[in-house]
């Protein structure tokens, strides 16, 4: 298994491949050491449709905000994954996407050491469409206040 998230604008490349580890431009690289989610940077997304209806994860914001540092809204979940995975972020979490907005970070968060869950707690599956993912302190916390 190969996951693989490119960012032309910054001419970064993520690569993981299953059992030898994730890297950044060919460099390793593993999730943040953080320990305290009140330290924790972390990340979600909106969907498009936000116009339409009210964005499904406005509760786990109110929730979340709280008790981090801080929250960001990158635009591109592939990369907010992917930056979990090299530890630019925390942790990150979202519903409502598509296997291919997050697949290729999957693998690389747990190649860099991380936790990946779907918001309830269950093993991650091509078939879910709740991610919530970081290293291994901040993960469980970070999914405790999104249920």
């Amino acid at each position: 298994m190969l996951g693989v998230t490119y960012d032309p604008l910054r001419d970064e490349l993520f690569v993981a491949e299953k059992g030898k580890g994730a890297t950044l431009n060919g460099q390793p690289i593993s999730v943040s050491q953080i320990k305290e989610i009140h330290k924790a940077l972390v990340a979600t997304g909106f969907p498009y449709k936000r116009h339409i209806e009210p964005p499904p994860n406005i509760p786990e914001l109110t929730r979340v905000m709280p008790n981090v540092q801080g929250i960001r809204r990158g635009g591109s979940a592939a990369l907010d994954v992917a930056y979990v995975a090299c530890g630019r972020l925390d942790g990150y979490w979202e519903s409502s996407l598509h296997l291919w907005d997050w697949i290729g970070g999957v693998l690389m968060v747990k190649e860099a050491g991380g936790i990946v869950t779907q918001m309830d707690g269950i093993t991650w599956s091509m078939k879910s469409t709740t991610l919530v993912v970081g290293n291994p302190f901040i993960q469980p916390t970070l999914l405790k206040m999104v249920q």
